[in-house]
């Protein structure tokens, strides 16, 4: 059950105006105060090279800042995601799950057209709200662990469409958007990306609403994907973190 929570951790084993490019990020589009954070409402699904769903899952995702540490000179930002997920395959019994990961990232990075999964200076996880903090070593087994949040933490995609001023309702209320929506495929065609974001200014790290879906593909025959939906329920300041380091 491990992988399916793992694309937010979560990976689930779910007219455009005419207006410039523009980029759809992540979760992080712009960087607030230290102690900010959001929780987002999530759903997501797996499918099988079918159509047929394979697993669901639903829980919360929140994303906070809880720390400021220099390193070569630049400041940093330590960003914590908080997951809680359940998850439900073939009608069986409900899984949960709840998992943390710390990263230490550039500021200069954390913001719109910018991957912060490519400058991470340090790293920590814990798996449990009692689990241990460990570690991760960057330069080995860690690595593919940091990189697993590319669904949540990500450049976006270059030529997203651009719809403005688009009214959204969340379970933390209705907002004014910017909407972006793009495609591309990945992995020499094997698969195909899409992401769409609901960008307010007046949401710390400005994402009122995401979705990513990833679909892949052989010899011009589905393989299958997964998807998630994330809307913005809370908010507020005073995060602290989970995890010790």
């Amino acid at each position: 059950m491990k992988r399916i929570f793992t694309i937010a951790v979560a990976a689930i084993a779910l007219t455009i105006a005419n207006l410039p490019a523009a980029r759809a990020d992540g979760l992080i589009h712009q960087l607030p105060a230290d102690g900010s954070w959001v929780q987002f409402d999530m759903t997501g699904e797996g499918v099988r090279p079918n159509g047929q769903v394979s697993v669901k899952i639903k829980g919360t995702v929140t994303v906070k800042s809880v720390g400021r540490e220099p390193v070569d000179g630049a400041d940093c930002r330590w960003i914590e995601l908080e997951m809680v997920m359940e998850g439900e395959r073939g009608g069986g019994q409900p899984e949960g799950r709840t998992s943390f990961i710390k990263l230490l990232i550039p500021e200069k990075h954390l913001a719109a057209g910018q991957n912060p999964l490519d400058h991470v200076k340090k790293a920590w996880k814990k798996e449990g709200k009692d689990g241990n903090s460990v570690a991760l070593d960057l330069t080995g087994n860690g690595a593919p662990e940091v990189k697993r949040m590319d669904e949540l933490l990500n450049a976006g995609i270059a030529s997203s469409e651009k719809k403005g001023d688009v009214e959204i309702s969340v379970p933390a209320g209705k907002f004014r958007c910017t909407h972006l929506k793009g495609q591309e495929s990945q992995a020499g065609g094997a698969v195909d990306v899409e992401i769409q974001t609901w960008l307010a200014n007046d949401v710390p790290f400005g994402v009122a609403a995401y979705r990513h879906s990833k679909m892949r593909k052989s010899n011009g025959q589905s393989q299958g994907g997964r998807s998630m939906e994330l809307k913005l329920s809370k908010s507020g300041t005073g995060a602290k973190s989970a995890i010790a380091n």
